[in-house]
């Protein structure tokens, strides 16, 4: 009997491993679960053709737009909701941009991802051709005077949306507006309290120096010509090459302040920010050029333009105006930053000719004092010089420094 419920308790117990094996086999032919998310399966795909589209290379997003080099911070009180401010369009600078309120830091709206209309960007453009450029991409802009020809140039171009180094992001269905002419009455810079020299005069300038070896090849070729220039440096590479900021100042050219560090956020986010800056760039110039060394001029790293959308602008202003210094924008540029990225089948070279040419005869005769952007960081800069002189001096330009101009020269 004990033998019977031996075999029967085997029995028992061999049935029960057999069941579990088959169990076994059966979870381990089937297709595994995971318990990781898959991010492609819970982006919807709005999202995420949204999210690879808001961050090309250089991409900033903010109120208004208007500085192609390092983009900064914003103040956060300078973002006016509701509102649709611009600024006039510098010649190497791209147009105003109005950042839609809703849209958060990383370009995503409050509510629902954002499909830009993504347009190549454009300049020097009529009212005809930019509002036929702009409707070849469904977007309708308007200029903003009602009386303006076809033909009136485009000076600001007024959206919501943001820009990259390529393209503008249009945020479809708001408005576009195309401004037309100069800086408005109200805006225009305080009335010079004497006359300009007699005949035409043009003030080369060159930013964001000195460097290692353009700094004397420009000194060489102003001084083949007999001519003179305001060099804006930076306080950073003047300590970088030792020098330079004193060669510039024996050739007789005049020496402008362009900041010590060129970053934007802590210069221009309050005055004492701005105030330390300034100090240090004093302190590295001065170290050169003597202790009794006075600066009177100052160009704002990305103009005044960019500056204007910072919390301390005003009291920077203020400052600046105490201390006497002049502040200068430009009014025409040899678009040296585009060079590369806009030239198309041209040289850079051939690019900053045409923009060259294109912006003199702009600007020419309009009263305007001929101020020229140029940046000796860039070769093609220097090789195209020579040609820009002798094409100033062949339309009867002759050339002088800023420190000769009686007041600051602003762009709205």
């Amino acid at each position: 009997m004990k033998k019977f419920y031996a075999l029967l308790f085997a029995f028992f117990i061999l049935v029960c491993v057999c069941r579990d094996y088959g169990e076994l086999a059966a979870f381990a032919n089937s297709p595994k679960e995971t318990h990781e998310p898959s991010l492609k399966r819970e982006l919807s795909p709005a999202f995420t053709m949204t999210s690879q589209l808001l961050q090309p290379s250089g991409y900033h997003e903010d109120e208004y737009i208007s500085q192609p080099h390092k983009q900064p911070e914003p103040a956060q009180n300078a973002v006016h909701e509701g509102s649709n401010k611009s600024i006039v369009t510098q010649p190497d600078e791209s147009p105003a941009v109005q950042a839609d309120e809703n849209v958060t830091a990383n370009g995503d709206n409050a509510n629902d991802a954002i499909n830009y209309i993504v347009v190549p960007r454009f300049y020097n453009l009529s009212v005809g051709k930019a509002t036929e450029y702009l409707a070849s991409y469904g977007i309708n802009a308007k200029p903003d005077d009602e009386q303006a020809g076809a033909d009136a140039p485009v000076v600001v171009v007024s959206f919501f949306g943001k820009w990259d180094d390529e393209n503008f992001y249009f945020i479809p269905g708001k408005d576009v507006t195309l401004k037309v002419g100069g800086v408005p009455e109200e805006e225009q810079p305080k009335p010079y309290n004497k006359p300009h020299k007699a005949g035409n005069v043009a003030y080369l300038t060159f930013d964001d120096g000195p460097t290692k070896y353009n700094t004397q090849k420009i000194l060489d070729i102003l001084g083949s010509y007999g001519v003179k220039a305001t060099f804006f440096v930076v306080g950073t590479a003047v300590e970088r090459f030792p020098g330079r900021a004193k060669e510039i100042n024996e050739s007789g050219s005049i020496i402008g302040c362009h900041s010590y560090s060129h970053d934007y956020a802590s210069i221009y986010s309050s005055k004492e920010g701005f105030l330390s800056d300034l100090e240090r760039w004093y302190d590295v110039v001065s170290g050169e050029l003597g202790e009794d060394y006075a600066c009177t001029l100052y160009r704002m790293p990305g103009g005044s333009a960019c500056a204007r959308r910072y919390a301390g602008y005003g009291d920077i202003m203020a400052e600046l105006e105490f201390r006497e210094m002049l502040v200068f924008d430009w009014t025409m540029s040899n678009n040296d930053v585009w060079s590369r990225s806009k030239a198309g089948s041209l040289s850079p070279i051939d690019y900053m000719k045409k923009c060259f040419i294109e912006q003199l005869e702009l600007i020419d005769g309009t009263g305007k004092p001929v101020i020229i952007l140029m940046h000796e960081t860039y070769d093609a800069t220097v090789e195209m010089l020579p040609w820009a002189i002798e094409l100033l001096l062949s339309k009867g330009y002759t050339f002088d420094t800023l420190d000769n101009l009686p007041a600051s020269y602003l762009q709205r």
